[in-house]
């Protein structure tokens, strides 16, 4: 496994930056066909969670060192704050929840595009929920409806754990003007809902199971039941891959589709094995929480973009609803895939 560096989330942005400066950017020009591929590093946003397993797997099987790619994991707290390093050119690959920053940098034509999907929702689905503390209505149990006036954190603020949070709300006769909505890293939420800091929260495997597993919190409502075939994350690119190197662009689209075919086959003993290193989280935690669904040819839900930038304009996160196609790059998928069917 590559060596990564654990920051803190609110430095990651200066680390990068440092980085830039220090070293200049690391991905190279365009390479010769008949070549191997030079060794380049991509820096590629890490959050310790489940559904980062694709890139976790393209890491450990050598996936990505079979395209000459060394990744230098830099740690974010959501996919949110990677938008403005990516668009510096500061950082190479974002992964995680499209927000409200990406559809705004996008309108102001900064050169940064969703290019493959990281999980969406299918019926049952549970690895996003919204989960109470478990002694939020002592003697009985606690329903969304008991939410009213009460502490609700998100990782992000207008992205989708906001989103599932408001359709979650709504089905219980609430809004968002209901709650006090807090802004919290995932890993921090279960310690908040054990110590009373927050009511409830939207999660993210493997802090559900967790927060469930050792009794502090409660399921109120699973992203399954309330935002059915929602995605919930994707790859983006930025400026580097998109304009400086498309190549290296396609060189990593297609380590990760192949590691995508492997993730998809599920909670495997190497796969578990995987993502619990990467993670540091137990694989029997890892086992008993829902695997993220994410499709194998890692297409886009071109609608529900739609859909999810209406919600953000909506409620006045968003000035402007751009076209799907100024948002969405699926020349690199189409590269993947065509690639790892000839070889």
């Amino acid at each position: 496994m590559t060596r990564y560096r654990l920051s803190a989330p609110g430095r990651a942005a200066r680390t990068v930056l440092a980085l830039a400066l220090a070293v200049g950017l690391a991905v190279t020009g365009g390479l010769s066909s008949s070549a191997a591929p030079a060794p380049v590093t991509v820096r590629v946003a890490f959050t310790p969670l489940q559904a980062w397993g694709p890139l976790f797997i393209a890491d450990a099987e050598g996936y990505f060192a079979r395209e000459g790619i060394k990744v230098e994991w830099v740690t974010f707290a959501g996919g949110a704050d990677t938008i403005a390093v990516l668009v510096q050119g500061q950082l190479d690959v974002g992964a995680g929840s499209a927000s409200a920053g990406f559809f705004n940098a996008v309108a102001q034509g900064a050169k940064v595009r969703i290019v493959a999907d990281k999980g969406h929702v299918e019926p049952g689905f549970r690895a996003v929920a919204l989960v109470g503390r478990k002694n939020l209505k002592p003697g009985s149990t606690p329903t969304v409806a008991d939410l009213k006036g009460r502490k609700v954190a998100v990782n992000t603020l207008g992205a989708i754990a906001h989103y599932v949070l408001d359709r979650s709300l709504a089905r219980a006769g609430l809004t968002l003007r209901d709650v006090e909505v807090l802004r919290m890293p995932f890993p921090s939420m279960v310690g908040a809902l054990q110590q009373g800091a927050i009511d409830a929260a939207i999660l993210s495997e493997p802090f559900v199971t967790q927060a469930l597993e050792v009794g502090v919190g409660t399921m109120l409502a699973a992203a399954g039941d309330v935002v059915p075939d929602e995605p919930v994350a994707f790859i983006f690119y930025g400026l580097n891959l998109l304009e400086r190197s498309p190549e290296t662009g396609r060189r990593f689209m297609v380590a990760y589709l192949r590691a995508l075919r492997q993730y998809v086959q599920g909670p495997t003993a190497r796969n578990v094995q995987i993502v619990a290193e990467y993670t540091k989280i137990s694989p029997d935690l890892i086992r008993k929480g829902d695997w993220f669904p994410m499709y194998p040819d890692g297409r886009v839900n071109i609608n529900a973009i739609r859909r999810f930038q209406d919600w953000l304009y909506a409620q006045e996160f968003i000035g402007v609803r751009m076209p799907v196609n100024a948002l969405v790059d699926t020349g690199f998928l189409v590269y993947a895939a065509e690639a790892l069917t000839s070889r």
